[in-house]
């Protein structure tokens, strides 16, 4: 997969593979979706993407063990969360 960073127009580098993405349920805190993906990031502006989604989630929230993979990722400290829609910040 090649990227692009649209500020620059340099080439985007994998700055770390195999990260950890909560996708969360629209407007809750509760994980809805786990995924492995790979942040990339800009050598000159240090803009960061992540990208490189695997086919299929690690976990979905109604699978057996699903809590269980959760912990072992929050543990691990290298979890990023992703949000189908913008918080609201005002009612």
């Amino acid at each position: 997969m090649k990227s692009v960073c649209a500020v620059c127009g340099l080439s985007l580098h994998v700055e770390e593979s195999g990260i950890t993405v909560f996708e969360m349920f629209q407007n809750d805190e509760k994980v809805y979706r786990i995924w492995q993906a790979d942040k990339w990031k800009c050598r000159k502006c240090f803009i960061e993407i992540i990208l490189g989604f695997g086919n299929q989630p690690l976990s979905e929230h109604f699978e057996d063990g699903f809590e269980k993979i959760k912990a072992e990722r929050l543990l691990s400290g290298n979890v990023y969360y992703w949000y189908e829609k913008a918080k609201r910040t005002t009612p």
